[in-house]
This record gives C-alpha cells, structure tokens and sequence, in this order.
C-alpha cells in the first residue's frame, strides 16, 4: 500500500455541514476499496487567490490515506466525475530517503595540525624503540669491557712479568759481569 494526499476544493454553494459530509463521503469511498485513512482535516471555508469555474472561495480540505495503487485509478475517476469539487490534487508521499551526511571542508591548518599531532605520535613511539636500543647497546658495551678488563689486566701483569724477568736478567748480568 502507497500513502497518498488528496487535496481538495468544495463549491461555496454548499453550507460548512455539506462541505463536511462531502468530507466524510470521500472517506467512505476510500474506505470500500479497502483504503486506510490516515489524516483527515474538517474543511474550512478560504478566500481563493483566483476565481476557479467562477468561484472566489471554497473549502478547502486535506486528506492522507493508504490504498493499494490498482484502486487509486478508481479513486481518480469518482473525483473528476465529482461536479462538486472545484479542484483536486493526489500527492503520492514517499517515505524519506535518508541522505549520505554532507562531507565537511576541512581547513588546511586542521589537516596540518592533526597530521603534526599524528606525526609526533609516531616519533614517541620511535623514540621510546631508539631510548631502548641505545640502553641495550650501552648495556652491551659495558659488559664486553668489563669482560676485557680481566684480560688487559692479565696483559698487563704478563707485561710487568716480563719487565721483572729482564730486569732481573740484567741485573744477573751486571753481577756476572762485574766479577
């Protein structure tokens, strides 16, 4: 079933209780093709801003309804047989489309500034791998050097060992030889 509004306009010639019950027997109509009323406003007497068939004023009336579209040509033809009624309108009423949200035009100084925010991010992160990379290679570092120390200490003490010997050595000699 479609929702659709009929707007309409009733002759001045009737009195405000015809022009209702007009009202009421285009819902009745409606009604027996299976039509489901939705709004119905009581028609009100307006001044119109032309003359229609002669005429300056109406009443003027609005009614919503659902039917199936097979039944609405029906509708259509009791309405223009209608000498009654001045003019009509069918609106068919779609439910509405829900629209893509609009894109909003970001400035150049927002983009500047939340790639600056992302690239400072970034850096963090890289800094914090460097902070501990460099603590991992000094950490390396002072450990090989306190595993040579040992060993250069070990040179160190061969070497003194040696100068002892030859000094030693020397000193042998110069006794030997000054006897």
């Amino acid at each position: 079933m479609k929702t659709y509004e009929l707007t309409y306009i009733v002759s001045p010639n009737m009195t405000a209780e015809e022009a209702q019950s007009k009202a009421k027997e285009l819902e009745s109509k409606i009604q027996s093709k299976d039509g489901v009323i939705l709004k119905s406003q009581k028609p009100v007497a307006k001044t119109l801003s032309y003359q229609i068939n002669k005429f300056g004023s109406g009443f003027f009336s609005v009614l919503e309804f659902q039917i199936e579209p097979e039944a609405m040509t029906e509708i259509k033809s009791l309405l223009e047989k209608d000498i009654q009624l001045l003019r009509h309108i069918i609106l068919v009423k779609n439910p509405a489309k829900k629209q893509k949200e609009r894109r909003q035009r970001i400035k150049p100084v927002a983009i500047i500034e939340a790639v600056a925010e992302a690239v400072v991010k970034e850096v963090e992160k890289d800094a914090e791998k460097v902070v501990e990379f460099v603590k991992e290679k000094i950490e390396s570092i002072t450990t090989e050097k306190e595993e040579k120390k040992p060993t250069a200490k070990k040179v160190k003490s061969e070497k003194s060992k040696e100068k002892a010997e030859i000094e030693d050595l020397d000193k042998k000699l110069d006794e030997i030889l000054s006897e």
